[in-house]
């Protein structure tokens, strides 16, 4: 089972790092936890780069903006929605 969460962990960082691509194309905006796009993608950005340490304390964040309405929704065009379901996918593949 461990090996399988690794895999996942893997696969999440490589999706993250789509992500990170397309928020750093977004501005203005806002939704309860972020002021500005450009916020959200520097929280994404420190959050994708301490799981990427080893720090796991950062699903939770990640769960949250990649929930349905969460940030992602608020500042990312509809037709990237599926890198969402990916990455919470995975967000679950890794927590159960």
């Amino acid at each position: 089972m461990l090996f399988k969460k690794s895999r996942y962990l893997n696969r999440l960082g490589f999706r993250l790092d789509e992500a990170l691509a397309i928020t750093s194309k977004a501005s203005g905006g806002y939704n309860y936890e972020f002021s500005a796009a450009e916020e959200f993608h520097s929280a994404l950005m420190e959050s994708t780069n301490r799981l990427k340490a080893g720090d796991k304390n950062q699903i939770e964040n990640l769960q949250r903006w990649f929930h349905p309405s969460g940030a992602w929704d608020e500042f990312v065009d509809m037709q990237d929605k599926p890198l969402a379901n990916d990455i919470e996918h995975l967000i679950h593949k890794i927590t159960r």
